[in-house]
């Protein structure tokens, strides 16, 4: 955030705030792959269950161009 010019200052909070909101923002994705990764009897994370977990989330929409 600090190295967008058009943004001067950001305080404290604002900062915690929105690295918390990527924290859990992550561990729902994180969780949510994890779920598939052990319906398919793997240990392992890998790409397709991040893409399936995406794909099977409405709220994850605006992924699709990054995880198709």
């Amino acid at each position: 955030m600090k190295l967008d010019p058009d943004i001067p200052i950001v305080q404290n909070e604002a900062a915690i705030m929105t690295t918390l909101a990527a924290e859990l923002f992550l561990k729902r994705l994180a969780e949510q792959s994890q779920k598939i990764c052990k319906k398919r009897g793997k240990n392992t994370i890998r790409y397709e269950d991040v893409a399936d977990a995406r794909s099977n989330d409405p709220s994850l929409a605006f992924l699709k161009t990054i995880i198709p």
